[in-house]
């Protein structure tokens, strides 16, 4: 049986100090290339992540806080609609008080030809969405098309959301199927923005489209994502308010 062969202490001494000096001059090339932070450094960025799920969390909250108040004081006033329209009305001088009313009158007219609208419009989607979404196998179908639904009220952004969702799911499938849901969105859309609409409307309360984009801009700018959902029904009025002012004129 032979004998395994003996490596000389010096030699060895030498193999574990070469060796030492390969990982540390790794480390050293790891850490000039990649900066690792110290321990304050560490604490100052969960100190900035914390601030910033405060900051998210306060604008979440004012933003529904906002929604419950502008929630709570419509149905407040839709209990009683007349009596506040002649409340409002003591403010205007007797000279001009009929013709205010007339304008409120047509206002409410006007928001009322809307909201019928609306209703029409985003349960036509709704229906729509669950019938792709039924021939596509996409699960989760009522759920998205009742998200389709109510988001749909959200000019211009809501529905770009609601596609998120089951465009998500889609793939989780295959890679075909995202596709054909982002297409049939998109004519759902069309089809929402250019047949059932104007057939709805019909003139009734049709918007102007400079005034609708520029009510969008403004109203959410102001009032941030609450601004956005009450833009068009804002339009709707301010529309009536020019009209009817310079009517005469």
């Amino acid at each position: 049986m032979q004998k395994g062969l003996k490596i000389p202490r010096s030699l060895s001494l030498f193999l574990v100090l070469t060796i030492i000096s390969d990982v540390i001059d790794i480390f050293s090339l790891i850490n000039n290339v990649v900066t690792i932070p110290d321990v304050s450094t560490i604490a100052k960025a969960i100190q900035e992540s914390f601030k910033n799920l405060i900051n998210i969390a306060g604008n979440l909250g004012s933003g529904l806080l906002r929604l419950i108040f502008v929630l709570a004081v419509s149905l407040m006033i839709s209990i009683e609609p007349k009596q506040y329209k002649e409340n409002v009305l003591l403010l205007i001088p007797k000279n001009y008080r009929n013709k205010f009313r007339n304008i409120l009158e047509k206002c409410n007219i006007a928001l009322a030809n809307w909201t019928f609208s609306m209703v029409i419009s985003s349960l036509s989607v709704g229906l729509l969405s669950l019938i792709v979404l039924s021939i596509l196998d996409v699960k989760y179908v009522v759920s998205n098309a009742l998200i389709a639904m109510v988001l749909n009220i959200i000019p211009n952004i809501g529905p770009v959301i609601s596609g998120i969702f089951p465009i998500s799911i889609a793939l989780l499938d295959n890679f075909w199927k995202p596709l054909a849901v982002l297409g049939a969105y998109v004519i759902i859309q069309n089809i929402e923005s250019y047949i059932i609409m104007p057939s709805i409307m019909k003139k009734k309360a049709n918007l102007l489209p400079g005034l609708t984009l520029i009510s969008q801009f403004g109203f959410t700018f102001i009032f941030g994502p609450l601004g956005l959902i009450l833009s068009l029904p804002l339009a709707v009025v301010i529309q009536v308010l020019i009209k009817e002012s310079f009517k005469d004129i």
